[in-house]
């Protein structure tokens, strides 16, 4: 059984006004769910009746009418039917090797039905998700991003590798879903099995006492985070290889698929392309490749713009507190700053 909600925790925390809460308890419209549909990508896998998005767009104006009836009596009545609830759990493998329940990732498969439900209610929360979720959080809020977390890290773990440094410790937490673990309200808890501790200036004995507390392993840096290796200092060449070896393999296979030709009797011939050709838009005759040098200078710009302009974001004021300084942005000479790599 859930835990009550702390109504006085509730009140210390960010609030609607009373137009946005009209905004989202306002009735359903014919409009909304069809758009809820438009919304939903036509690859995502049916739920158990094995029918698609796809397939209802296509029949929209027969079943269109029911659909969108059926929708807004669930939220006029609150109630729904069983059918509609029905949801096909598919566990796929993570790893090769297969030796528990937690080696294999859940995915719900659930009707076209409850994902239109839920599609309208994601849809009206997106409006609002900015005021209730704190700035902290830099993931499912539009106009925040998950890149700001990856900022932010580099900045925190620049110094562990001084001798030194004050005292300090970091913690790479992975938490449980309700799948693996129910805990509370949230469905949350920590993994000890996966979770870690890093250090910097900590003695041995300190370092002992917390690991003991906390029964968290010890690692060190680098490791990866949101798929970006995170370091104390430049990354090598070798740290690097995977990522260049991952990249060089899937154009290898791109090349032989799209950029190449045989015969039955003479060996492959490779077409030999000019890269600015390439990244030219597909009008002019190139393939529109990203030139990565240009939109690498691109994404610095837009880090630099989000400095000027977006002080509510973390690692912005982590910016303006540590580099800025009440400076003029462009007398500041910052050294191995994350956004300036």
């Amino acid at each position: 059984m859930l835990p009550m909600i702390n109504y006085d925790i509730k009140k210390n925390g960010n609030m609607l006004n009373r137009s946005q809460q009209l905004q989202l308890i306002r009735p359903v419209g014919r409009e909304e769910v069809k758009q809820a549909l438009l919304g939903i990508d036509d690859n995502k896998a049916p739920g158990c009746d094995e029918y698609n998005s796809y397939f209802f767009k296509k029949i929209w104006h027969i079943v269109g009418e029911e659909i969108t009836t059926v929708v807004q009596d669930f939220f006029e009545s609150a109630n729904m039917c069983k059918a509609i609830n029905c949801t096909t759990i598919i566990l796929i493998p993570k790893i090769q090797n297969l030796t528990n329940i937690r080696d294999f990732r859940p995915s719900s498969c659930n009707t076209i039905l409850n994902k239109l439900i839920s599609k309208v209610i994601t849809t009206r929360m997106q409006g609002v998700m900015d005021r209730l979720v704190d700035n902290y959080q830099a993931d499912f809020v539009p106009g925040r991003l998950i890149t700001d977390n990856i900022l932010m890290s580099h900045e925190l773990v620049k110094g562990y590798g001084r001798k030194s440094i004050s005292p300090r410790c970091m913690l790479k937490i992975d938490m449980q879903k309700t799948y693996d673990l129910w805990s509370g309200a949230s469905g949350l808890v920590a993994n000890p099995n996966k979770s870690c501790i890093y250090f910097g200036g900590v003695n041995q004995l300190t370092q002992q006492q917390i690991m003991e507390t906390l029964g968290y392993k010890k690692e060190e840096l680098p490791f990866r985070y949101l798929g970006v290796p995170l370091s104390n200092k430049r990354l090598s060449t070798i740290q690097c290889a995977p990522l260049i070896e991952k990249m060089l393999h899937r154009i290898q296979n791109w090349t032989t698929k799209y950029l190449s030709y045989a015969g039955d009797a003479e060996p492959t011939k490779k077409a030999l392309i000019a890269w600015e050709r390439l990244c030219s838009p597909k009008v002019v005759g190139g393939l529109n490749f990203i030139d990565v040098t240009l939109w690498n200078e691109s994404a610095i710009c837009k880090l630099l713009w989000n400095i000027c302009t977006r002080k509510e974001k973390l690692w912005v004021h982590w910016v303006h507190t540590y580099y800025v300084k009440g400076q003029a942005m462009w007398n500041i000479e910052p050294k191995n700053a994350s956004w300036t790599i």
